[in-house]
């Protein structure tokens, strides 16, 4: 079993190097110092099974990618329930409320249509607003291979949300 020395060795050589990787794909940096820390905690509390990877890093930068996917799952949900409250609040007609929210229930149901890459770009770029090198990063994809697919999902979110027989 690893020892608290070894793993305080460790962490003083790829702390920096997590730090710097969540600084650059989070938008403030106590969020980022945060996600650190608890992938830190993490990794302390699995240590007998971290014996068995020979590249801490890797494995610790891996936890932390996925950390900050869950995170970003996580505040998409709360901005979801949030924007479905700030509707049902603007609205003084029930039937425009009523519209507006089937609306945005059918642009989430067509969102949710596209294949996967193309469904967590679109949502990372145009629900929270990163940028696309920041969602290169996040899906380990290129930044043109983000914008290509960003590119064809809201061509098909526009195909299948629009009605044709509107003129």
């Amino acid at each position: 079993m690893m020892k608290i020395e070894q793993f305080q060795e460790i962490v003083r050589q790829i702390r920096p190097k997590l730090v710097a990787y969540a600084n650059r794909l989070t938008k403030y940096g106590d969020e980022a110092e945060d996600l650190v820390q608890e992938v830190l905690i993490r990794l302390w509390l699995s240590r007998e099974q971290l014996e068995k990877y020979e590249n801490m890093e890797a494995v610790a930068m891996k936890a932390l990618k996925n950390k900050m996917i869950d995170e970003f799952r996580k505040k998409k949900i709360e901005s979801e329930q949030l924007n479905n409250q700030q509707i049902e609040g603007k609205s003084p007609d029930g039937l425009q409320t009523l519209e507006t929210k089937e609306k945005l229930q059918l642009l989430i149901a067509t969102i949710e249509k596209l294949p996967n890459l193309q469904r967590m770009i679109i949502k990372l770029k145009d629900v929270e607003g990163y940028e696309v090198e920041e969602i290169a990063m996040i899906t380990q994809t290129s930044q043109e291979s983000v914008r290509m697919n960003l590119s064809r999902a809201r061509k098909r979110v526009r195909e299948l949300f629009i009605p044709k027989n509107i003129e």
